[in-house]
């Protein structure tokens, strides 16, 4: 008797290993998000240090402000992102022409890079991303609105490096039929 349960169960083990084995990169749970930044952000993030800056260190608000759910449309080559109307209600407002609201992008639980909502406005170009609303326009090229859906990730431009184009982002922008080229 004892022989058929140690028997039952290694079956009962093999059965779970294999199924957990079978499961393959693309039938994991994606997720994209955008945290704002909780803590204070050192000063010196105006400067190229700023990369040496642990994502880790930074505490992040408990809920992102966007996820994959916001997101209508990712365009790659551009870095915009189509959001939903009820998620543009939630795009926070630079509190200067000069300054931003710190923010990290997120995918799958990993803090990909750190970056800022930022005013499209300004002269100012920091030392990492930003997120800017891009209003719309009539045909005339005027702002018609100052609600959009519409976000654009802008390079660092004092990098050759372009973090934007990060491959888990990709990957995971791709797998939630979000990405488009």
């Amino acid at each position: 008797m004892k022989k058929r349960c140690g028997t039952s169960l290694a079956t009962i083990f093999l059965i779970i290993a294999t199924l957990s084995v079978s499961c393959s990169e693309s039938e994991l749970i994606q997720e994209f998000a955008i945290y704002l930044v909780k803590s204070e952000v050192p000063a010196e993030i105006h400067k190229d240090i700023f990369q040496y800056i642990p994502l880790e260190s930074l505490e992040l608000a408990e809920k992102p402000i966007f996820t994959d759910k916001d997101i209508v449309r990712y365009i790659w080559q551009s870095h915009e992102i189509i959001i939903t109307e009820e998620a543009a209600k939630r795009i926070p407002e630079p509190p200067g022409v000069s300054s931003g609201i710190h923010c990290v992008v997120v995918v799958n639980n990993e803090r990909c890079y750190l970056a800022a909502f930022w005013n499209v406005l300004s002269s100012f170009v920091p030392h990492f991303p930003t997120i800017c609303i891009i209003p719309p326009v009539d045909g005339a090229g005027m702002n018609n609105s100052k609600n959009t859906n519409v976000l654009r990730i802008f390079r660092n431009l004092h990098t050759e490096e372009d973090i934007r184009f990060d491959p888990r982002i990709r990957g995971c922008l791709e797998a939630l039929g979000k990405l488009e080229e």
